[in-house]
């Protein structure tokens, strides 16, 4: 697993700390973020590890979701009515994404409330996996962040 100790800057902690705390509803000082993907089972082994090993936090997961490439999202005013039925099936598309995502976070729930663990979440899209934890961590002054490899057999058991 790969724990890191984000340490912000602490002028902008102080000025933002409440500010996030009322947006998120706990605090981020006492809570883990635990980096989740799409399929759960790759994800499964870290978070019930960050739950075994930080008893007592708070645990947050930390999900970024990558829009399908084949979605095209800019569409201008002046475009034709076939392409505003291209806009439509985009946006289709878009929230069958969505409700996926809703859905993988619900197993998550599920499972971590079989540890007797009531989670929160935060996700965000993003055209990169990479990108979307540097915003959340920026954004919410993320100090804990669990990131695991528990699906390559090198670091299972």
């Amino acid at each position: 697993m790969l724990i890191a100790e984000l340490v912000a800057d602490s002028r902008s902690w102080s000025m933002g700390s409440s500010s996030v705390e009322a947006e998120l509803g706990f605090d981020v000082e006492e809570t883990i973020f635990v980096a989740v993907g799409r399929n759960v089972e790759e994800s499964k082994t870290a978070l019930l590890w960050a739950v075994r090993n930080f008893s007592g936090m708070k645990i947050c997961l930390l999900h970024v979701h990558k829009p399908s490439s084949n979605v095209v999202v800019p569409f201008k005013d002046r475009l034709l009515a076939a392409n505003k039925a291209k806009k439509v099936a985009a946006e289709g598309f878009e929230e069958l994404e969505r409700r996926k995502v809703a859905d993988v976070l619900t197993q998550y729930f599920l499972i971590l409330g079989q540890e007797g663990v009531k989670p929160y979440e935060v996700w965000i899209e993003a055209m990169s996996i990479e990108e979307g934890i540097v915003e959340i961590v920026d954004r919410y002054y993320v100090k804990w962040l669990v990131m695991g490899a528990a699906a390559d057999k090198h670091y299972s058991k």
